[in-house]
């Protein structure tokens, strides 16, 4: 009787395994969920519109806010995307700015300390306000960094290593930009699983590392290079590691980044930001299937939804706040506004 029930399990299984291969079977958190489109953002201010957004990031209150390195200024929006007020302008003076589209874009995050950080890399200078766009005070970096990081509850900041031969990966800088400490060895997220590119790394930018911090303070790398996601405690320490699998993206990344190695080229798939839950969303353009999709795992590295947007868009940066509405930087003039549909709910 053993024998036969344990010859029923099996052939079960090879059952279960011919439906899949013969009925393209997906799996768990493969299955597509459209996203509903709300409607452009218009920023209407004085007659005045966007110019050259660079960034856009939204606050735990849910509320939108804009870099445009056209105007050199920051214009924020409820958590609806209902134009509240703006602040800033071009020049070198406390609260001003000097950014440039393309060569010098302004870049904006909140900080898990409740304040609003704009990094200025026209004077290399990291400016900190309140929500209400109130400047309490301008600090000028030593060196160039990379122009964007993440602010702990503490008010420091986890900015990319700038130098290229320390093998090191990341920096921590105290309130006051004072260097504090040096963590994560290089070697552990600049991997190349298929094609290494013809030429070297030179950059910092050029690593592609992906840094975002949920409200426990806990650092998120996604690492474009290698593939993987890398989950830090808020002491810096490796406590979760795993690599991004899904079936749809890895079809046709792998064609287009041998592609891209072949020109001389390379390919860095991912945007990604997080949801109120800690979830992580990366964003790929999908060539192969004509569409841009997000990808929302755990932070233990489940698959919980492929998600897709109605037409055809170019994902540029992309947030999503607390009331489920998704913001997504379609050009520098423009912003649409998307929203998770009823049956999106995990």
């Amino acid at each position: 009787m053993r024998f036969f029930i344990k010859g029923l399990k099996f052939s079960l299984i090879l059952m279960l395994l011919f439906f899949s291969l013969e009925t393209g079977f997906v799996e768990e958190g493969e299955e597509l969920k459209k996203i509903e489109e709300i409607g452009p953002i218009i920023s209407k201010e004085e007659d005045l519109y966007f110019w050259s957004i660079s960034d856009i990031c939204c606050d735990e209150e849910g509320d939108l806010y804009v870099a445009d390195s056209g105007w050199n200024k920051i214009f924020k929006f409820d958590s609806e995307g209902k134009f509240l007020f703006s602040f800033g302008r071009e020049g070198q003076g406390p609260g001003e700015f000097l950014g440039r589209p393309l060569m010098n874009p302004l870049k904006i995050r909140p900080g898990n300390d409740g304040y609003l950080y704009v990094f200025d890399s026209g004077i290399y200078r990291i400016s900190k306000f309140t929500k209400k766009g109130i400047l309490i005070k301008s600090l000028d970096l030593p060196m160039r960094y990379d122009d964007s990081g993440v602010i702990n509850s503490k008010g420091e900041f986890i900015l990319i290593n700038p130098d290229i031969n320390d093998k090191t990966a990341l920096i921590c800088l105290d309130s006051n930009l004072t260097k504090t400490r040096a963590f994560l060895e290089k070697e552990i997220v600049i991997r190349y699983p298929y094609r290494e590119p013809n030429s070297p790394r030179r950059h910092i930018n050029d690593y592609n590392l992906i840094t975002l911090m949920d409200k426990n303070d806990n650092l998120i790398l996604v690492s474009n290079l290698s593939l993987s996601v890398l989950i830090l405690s808020k002491d810096f320490r490796i406590i979760r590691q795993f690599p991004i699998k899904n079936t749809r993206f890895l079809e046709d990344f792998k064609v287009r980044m041998n592609k891209a190695v072949e020109a001389g080229g390379f390919l860095y798939p991912f945007n990604s930001c997080l949801d109120e839950k800690g979830n992580i969303w990366l964003l790929y353009n999908n060539e192969k299937n004509n569409c841009d999709e997000i990808y929302v795992f755990t932070q233990t590295g489940k698959l919980l939804q492929t998600l897709v947007f109605p037409d055809k868009k170019t994902i540029r940066i992309c947030w999503i706040n607390n009331k489920g509405y998704i913001f997504n930087l379609l050009s520098p003039e423009k912003i649409g506004v998307f929203k998770k549909e009823a049956n999106n709910e995990y």
